[in-house]
């Protein structure tokens, strides 16, 4: 399983999302050497950062003299506070990343400490490696991808590359970013399981024998520290995610809009057009839904910690003293309750698809009662037009006869 972990190492390395060096090798007595800061990462980010800022302002003014179907001054709008704000957060996610090296090599290094414990653990079944779950994920996205290039290239053609840069590029930014917090989730997920199933095991057992209990010592130790890691993750994640899911509900919501639109107009529009706006709404969506059932997954694995502990206590230990620490560990999970959120702002949970679906729902109707009062509106000035000229030319032809 090592080729697929480098090949996304090197991938996520391309898009300037890991800049700090981690060594990929088997599990060794000294792990300590194997994630640091890079400078070249950070050289790497700063280039990008200058290319995509030089690059940027052509690509806004060509996009500003775009023609195309249902452009009114709302739509407008939208669509270049979109593009600008997009910009303005991919170039944020290079800096915050490129700056807070040494934060993420510190997580990094407590979660190689935290495996190397596990691995040295009785009834512990741990493997270090991608599931089959983020295996689908990464392919499902990478299938989504490849159906928005192809589909770009194929309905606006010359426009694409006008619309990489603004659109495209932070779109690539975004979608894998969120990918990349959802894979560290999931793999804290597998840790977490790995420590309740032996909890569990240790229960089946009776937990009588001096070596178990030991071993449920240390799983507690393992169960805080692990704790404190996922702490760790949500704060270094949570500002950048928060701007993310800001200007992907817009996205949403404008994408949802040239969808919809033709169909309650009336009016013909190409197959591939459809497909395009379906495979940029997929594009847009599906990383903020497999971020919130594995926010949810994460807290649902952490919530089973105290329900295994409890199955250890229903049984009748001789160790007293255990049976006290397993009491004060309990207690301690009830404290322990950890809330992904983005700045506290809001949930990351399943909660969150609720409230952008109500968000889409809501605004677009707004948007299209503004598409038939602006269309409305710019045929009475048309018509009216068409009358003022009408009487301007009869009243210059009956000057004309009277003079002569």
């Amino acid at each position: 399983m090592m080729k697929p972990i480098l090949f996304l190492y090197l991938f996520y390395k391309i898009l300037g999302l890991l800049p700090f060096s981690i060594r990929l090798s088997p599990p060794r007595t000294d792990d300590s050497k194997k994630c640091s800061v890079s400078f070249l990462g950070l050289v790497y980010n700063w280039i990008l950062i200058l290319v995509t800022f030089t690059l940027s302002f052509p690509a806004v003014e060509a996009f500003y003299d775009i023609q195309f179907d249902y452009k009114t001054k709302t739509v407008m709008t939208i669509g270049m506070t979109r593009a600008i704000s997009s910009t303005i957060v991919t170039l944020f996610i290079w800096l915050f990343v490129s700056l807070r090296q040494l934060k993420a090599v510190e997580i990094t290094q407590r979660l190689l400490t935290i495996d190397k414990m596990l691995m040295t653990l009785k009834n512990v079944h741990y493997h270090e490696s991608l599931d089959l779950r983020m295996i689908a994920i990464i392919w499902t996205n990478v299938f989504i991808w490849i159906n928005v290039f192809w589909l770009d290239m194929t309905v606006f053609k010359s426009l694409f590359k006008s619309s990489f840069v603004i659109f495209i590029l932070p779109n690539v930014i975004f979608n894998w970013f969120l990918i990349q917090y959802s894979l560290v989730l999931s793999s804290i997920e597998t840790r977490f399981r790995g420590i309740n199933r032996a909890i569990t095991r240790l229960s089946k057992s009776h937990c009588c024998l001096i070596e178990d209990t030991r071993v449920f010592r240390d799983l507690m130790a393992l169960h805080g520290l692990l704790y404190d890691v996922a702490c760790a993750v949500t704060n270094f994640y949570a500002f950048p995610v928060l701007l993310i899911i800001t200007v992907s509900c817009g996205a949403i919501l404008t994408t949802s809009y040239y969808l919809i639109v033709p169909f309650l107009m009336h009016r013909a529009v190409s197959i591939f057009r459809t497909l395009d706006s379906i495979a940029y709404l997929a594009m847009e969506v599906f990383p903020i839904v497999i971020l919130s059932t594995t926010v949810t997954r994460v807290s649902h694995e952490m919530k089973l910690t105290t329900v295994a502990v409890h199955k250890l206590l229903a049984e009748s230990l001789s160790d007293k003293q255990l049976k006290s620490e397993l009491k004060l560990f309990s207690l301690e999970l009830l404290h322990r309750r950890l809330q992904f959120t983005c700045c506290g702002i809001f949930s990351l949970d399943c909660t969150l698809l609720h409230s952008i679906a109500n968000m889409t729902g809501t605004y677009l109707v707004i948007l299209i009662q503004f598409q038939g009062t602006e269309r409305t509106s710019t045929d009475h000035v048309t018509s009216n037009n068409i009358i003022l000229n009408t009487i301007f030319n009869e009243t210059c032809a009956s000057n004309q006869c009277g003079t002569t």
